[in-house]
C-alpha cells in the first residue's frame, strides 16, 4: 500500500516536472494571447495544469469519548474515604483545527486543441492532535495522521452554455494512522490523604490504529461561469477502500507496590466507504502565451464511515476551508 501511494506521488510530481518544462506557445503566436473556444467546456487550450491547496479543517470522530476504561467505583472506605473512586469517562471532544496542503497535476490527453478528456493525480496531507475534556484533572490526547493520493480519469461534456460539467472516475490510497492516549487517576474526597490510604491508582492506556486501503472512486463537477473568468463550482464523490485495521492496545494500571500490564494486537480486513464534497468561487485570468491563471477558495468535507476501530466504530469527518492556486500551460 505504501508503494501504491508512493507511485501516486511520484506520478505527481513527474507532471510538475513536466509542466514547467513545457513550451509556453505550442498552439499560439509568440507575443500573442490564447483565445478560449467560444464553445466547449471551461478550459484553457494548455496541455497540463499544476496546482497548490492551503487546507484550514477540522477532524472529528464519534466514539473517541467511549475509548476509556469503564467507571469504577468502589463502597469500600476508610475513616470515612472511599479508598477507590476511579472518574474515567471523557465527556466532551475538543477537536480544534489545523492546516493541511494538497498538490495536484494533470494533462490533457492532446496538443493544440481542447480534448474532452483528462488524466490527473493528487495527494492530501493532514495532521491533527488534540485532547479531550475529562473529568477533573483527567487527560486524553487524539492524534491523527491523514494522507490519501488519487489517480482520476475526467471526461468534460461539451456544452455552449454557462452550465459546465466534468464526470471522473479513478482510484484512490488511503492512509489513516491514529492514536488514542489516555491517562487517569483516581479521585479522592480529600487528596491529601491519597499517601495515608496507599490505594492510589493510575492507569495508562494506548490505543493505536493504522488504516491502509486502495479502492475505486466515482464523482462528478458543476460549475456556472459568470463571465469574466468568475466561475461557481461544486464537485462530489464516494467510493471504497479495500484495506486492513491494524489496532494495538495497551493498558497499565499502577497501585502502590503492584503494576498490571496488558497488550492486545488485531487486524480486521474492511471495507472503507467513504464521501467527499467541496463547494466554492473560482478565478480564471487568461495570461500571455497560452498561459492561464487558476485561484479558488471555498469549503470542502470528507466522511470516512466507521472509521474509529479504537472505539465504537464511529465516523470520521473533516471539513474546513481551502484556497488554492493554480496554472495551466
Amino acid at each position: 500500500m505504501i508503494s501504491s501511494l508512493n507511485l501516486i506521488r511520484k506520478a505527481i510530481v513527474a507532471f510538475s516536472l513536466l509542466a514547467f518544462a513545457q513550451v509556453s506557445a505550442d498552439c499560439c503566436p509568440p507575443m500573442d494571447c490564447c483565445v478560449s473556444s467560444d464553445c466547449g467546456p471551461s478550459y484553457s487550450n494548455g496541455t497540463i495544469y499544476v496546482r497548490g491547496d492551503f487546507l484550514y479543517l477540522r477532524a472529528v470522530e464519534d466514539g473517541l469519548s467511549n475509548c476509556g476504561p469503564a467507571l469504577i467505583l468502589d463502597d469500600i472506605d476508610v475513616d470515612g474515604f472511599p479508598i477507590r473512586r476511579v472518574c474515567t469517562q471523557c465527556k466532551t471532544q475538543n477537536n480544534g483545527w489545523d492546516f493541511g496542503y494538497r498538490v495536484a497535476a494533470g494533462l490533457r490527453l492532446s496538443i493544440c486543441e481542447p480534448s474532452p478528456w483528462e488524466i490527473s493525480g493528487a495527494w492530501t496531507h493532514f495532521g491533527r492532535g488534540s485532547g479531550l475534556k475529562c473529568c477533573n484533572s483527567n487527560d486524553s490526547k487524539w492524534r491523527l495522521k491523514f494522507d490519501y493520493a488519487d489517480l482520476l480519469i475526467s471526461y468534460y461534456l461539451p456544452s455552449c452554455s454557462s452550465l459546465n460539467i466534468k464526470f471522473f472516475g479513478g482510484l484512490r490510497g488511503a492512509l489513516i494512522d491514529q492514536q488514542l492516549h489516555n491517562n487517569f487517576i483516581n479521585e479522592h474526597d480529600d487528596f491529601a490523604r491519597c499517601d495515608i490510604i496507599r490505594e492510589c491508582i493510575l492507569s495508562n492506556q494506548k490505543n493505536k490504529d493504522k488504516f491502509k486501503g486502495l479502492g475505486p472512486l466515482l464523482g462528478f463537477e458543476t460549475g456556472w461561469d459568470f463571465g469574466y473568468g468568475l466561475n461557481i463550482f461544486f464537485n462530489a464523490d464516494a467510493g471504497c477502500l479495500f484495506g486492513e485495521h491494524r489496532t494495538r492496545v495497551n493498558f497499565s494500571e499502577f497501585t502502590q507496590g503492584e503494576t498490571f500490564k496488558s497488550e492486545s494486537r488485531c487486524e480486521h480486513q474492511a471495507c472503507q466507504f467513504f464521501v467527499d464534497s467541496a463547494v466554492g468561487v473560482r478565478w480564471n485570468l487568461m495570461l500571455c502565451r497560452g498561459t492561464e491563471l487558476s485561484l479558488q477558495v471555498g469549503f470542502e468535507q470528507h466522511t470516512y464511515f466507521n472509521a474509529n476501530y479504537i472505539g465504537n466504530r464511529g465516523n470520521l469527518n473533516l471539513y474546513g476551508g481551502f484556497f488554492s492556486a493554480g496554472l495551466k500551460f
